[in-house]
């Protein structure tokens, strides 16, 4: 699998595109080897969107014969996951993130956006990058941008930095307004 490289000191903006083409190759693959962008990558990190979109790859297959649209065979699926508490796995699910708007069972939509700071250090955009990637591989499309920009409060997924090192945490709309932050 190619991956995305990783140069030394890319700036806020070549971060932001490193996210955006990892949520778009994730989109066009089925399987991955993680991290997705390393220092040895063969894929350069788009510098501005002309080049972003040079890396859409489209499909030159067509429809099978065969082929009939999931959204024609719906019924009920049932959530076997009885757990009380679940964790960061419900993220790649249908839900607060990947959203199911033509009731196919399958995700259509990516409702969450990445804030990843200026300054940024490696690991962290190693992790963003991996989700964006994954977040790409879990719906069956999307609009837009999966980075945030300024001002953006809906569905963030924050990447703070502290003294101790880069962690990331998602947090909830009530949080945002000062109520209690969920733990992850």
């Amino acid at each position: 699998m190619e991956k995305l490289k990783l140069a030394a000191g890319m700036t806020g903006e070549q971060k932001r595109y490193a996210v955006e083409a990892a949520l778009l190759l994730g989109f066009q693959t089925e399987t991955a080897t993680f991290p997705v962008i390393t220092a040895d990558g063969e894929i350069p990190v788009p510098e501005n969107m002309e080049e972003l979109k040079a890396l859409w790859k489209k499909s030159t297959g067509g429809t099978p014969e065969e082929y009939e649209s999931a959204s024609k065979h719906t019924g009920p699926i049932f959530d076997l996951d009885f757990r009380k508490e679940k964790g960061l796995e419900t993220m790649l699910q249908k839900g607060d993130f990947l959203k199911d708007e033509n009731q196919d069972l399958l995700p259509d939509v990516l409702d969450v956006k990445i804030v990843l700071p200026e300054d940024a250090d490696d690991a962290m955009l190693v992790a963003a990058c991996n989700l964006a990637w994954r977040f790409g591989m879990e719906t069956t499309g999307y609009k837009g941008t999966i980075t945030a920009d300024a001002g953006y409060t809906r569905k963030p997924l924050l990447f703070l930095i502290q003294a101790t090192g880069s962690f990331w945490k998602k947090q909830s709309r009530q949080s945002l307004y000062g109520k209690k932050k969920e733990k992850v």
